[in-house]
């Protein structure tokens, strides 16, 4: 199939100028921020006007009377619908290089991501901070199951209950056991 020189001439002219189009609304998506985020739809509107365009000129544009000019055909509805609709490649296949897999799950793009390198760092030592407790006399006990008590520093405690933030956890016939901060003290009667 044999294409006429003029023919040839409006094809490129057409994809010159659908590919500075696509340029601007590239660099005009890219620069304005509140553009940024509706690229595709932005796509979609531009990409609409031109198949608009393209299907009004096809029913509503006299073609039977075209000139002899060679840019007659700036004028024409279908040519301008195909350059608008051309140019949304552009800004299309620009967004999706800037953000790949838009539809997909956000799990799914995490693993495309490219991972950081890992740098090891040295272990952290955390000490325990020594637990003191604060003085406590043993003068009595009293076993009797979960209502044992014992008087500790001249107050009768139950299990469960606190003495300078010391919790008294158990009771034996000769031992009652504290806590304090995680750490155990046991608390001997003294004869």
């Amino acid at each position: 199939m044999k294409l006429a020189v003029a023919t040839k001439a409006r094809v490129g002219f057409a994809v010159a100028l659908a590919g500075l189009l696509g340029a601007f609304e590239v660099g005009l998506c890219d620069h304005v921020a509140l553009l940024r985020p509706h690229i595709p739809l932005i796509s979609m509107l531009i990409g609409g006007m031109g198949l608009a365009l393209l299907i009004f000129g096809r029913f509503f544009e006299d073609t039977s009377s075209d000139s002899d000019h060679p840019l007659a055909f700036l004028v024409s509805m279908r040519y301008w619908g195909m350059i608008w609709i051309l140019s949304t490649v552009g800004l299309y296949s620009f967004n999706a290089l800037r953000h790949p897999f838009v539809i997909e799950a956000k799990a799914k793009t995490e693993v495309a991501k490219p991972k950081s390198p890992v740098v090891a760092t040295p272990p952290v030592v955390q000490t325990k901070a020594v637990v003191v407790f604060p003085h406590l006399e043993l003068k009595a006990l009293i076993v009797n199951g979960t209502r044992s008590s014992a008087l500790i520093n001249g107050q009768v405690l139950f299990i469960g209950e606190t003495i300078s933030n010391v919790v008294l956890i158990s009771v034996d016939e000769h031992v009652a056991t504290v806590e304090l901060d995680g750490r155990t003290n046991v608390l001997a009667l003294k004869d």
